[in-house]
């Protein structure tokens, strides 16, 4: 059996995994679900001065204060920005690295390079600075992007969301070392939210996978995704 370490999107938290997590542990896998600082159940934590690199602190004491090994690492949006960095120090407890619909970032670009270069992300960082607030909101658009606009689980998701640490946005990724390099690696694709072309994926040697069911995959169709992760998993 197989041992994942989940990691929520922007907004979100822990919580998202709910019925992914009650799959895998009836298949027998180890399955963790870490909240990240300032967000879900973690929410009275909440500071202007989370960043991206209080996140990875995050998944990294998981996995080494839970003594994890053999690990197959899951981010979902936002987190395909933490889990190559938790990688690139945790590389000898990792296996393999699984985006789910999630950001993809180079070496020395922050989320703020990406994100901010689209029209909604402008938009978004742009009416979070005009607030003075240094938060990005929850917005009922949200519903409709991630996929969960008329589903029966949209209400109890909304409920859920928390604003998210604008400086999170800002810090460059680190990942450089060569063996962190080497883990295999799987990308997801549920939406056009993110990722439109898996091709330049499958040239660099990742497994790529189309899963049509909107950007919130782990809420609208946990069956389909525990598949995917076990087979992953081999």
């Amino acid at each position: 059996m197989a041992t994942f370490v989940l990691i929520h999107g922007l907004k979100h938290g822990g919580w998202c995994w709910r019925d992914v997590r009650r799959r895998l542990h009836s298949g027998g896998h180890s399955v963790f679900t870490p909240t990240l600082t300032g967000l879900g159940e973690r929410s009275h934590l909440s500071s202007p001065e989370i960043s991206l690199d209080t996140h990875v602190r995050d998944v990294v004491n998981v996995l080494y204060y839970e003594d994890l090994t053999d690990v197959i690492l899951v981010g979902h949006s936002y987190a395909g920005a933490i889990i190559p960095c938790v990688a690139d120090e945790m590389y000898k407890r990792i296996s393999q690295l699984v985006f789910v619909d999630a950001l993809l970032l180079d070496h020395g670009k922050s989320i703020r390079d990406v994100y901010g270069s689209t029209e909604r992300g402008r938009r978004i960082i742009a009416r979070a600075e005009k607030a003075g607030n240094y938060y990005i909101a929850c917005e009922k658009d949200d519903l409709a992007d991630w996929g969960l606009a008329g589903h029966p689980l949209a209400d109890w998701a909304w409920r859920r969301f928390v604003a998210h640490p604008l400086k999170t946005l800002d810090g460059p990724v680190s990942f450089n070392h060569p063996t962190a390099l080497k883990i295999p690696r799987t990308y997801i694709k549920c939406s056009t939210l993110i990722v439109r072309d898996l091709e330049f994926l499958a040239r660099r040697g990742w497994r790529t996978i189309n899963l049509d069911v909107g950007h919130d995959a782990m809420i609208t169709a946990p069956g389909e995704l525990v598949e995917l992760f076990e087979r992953i998993a081999g």
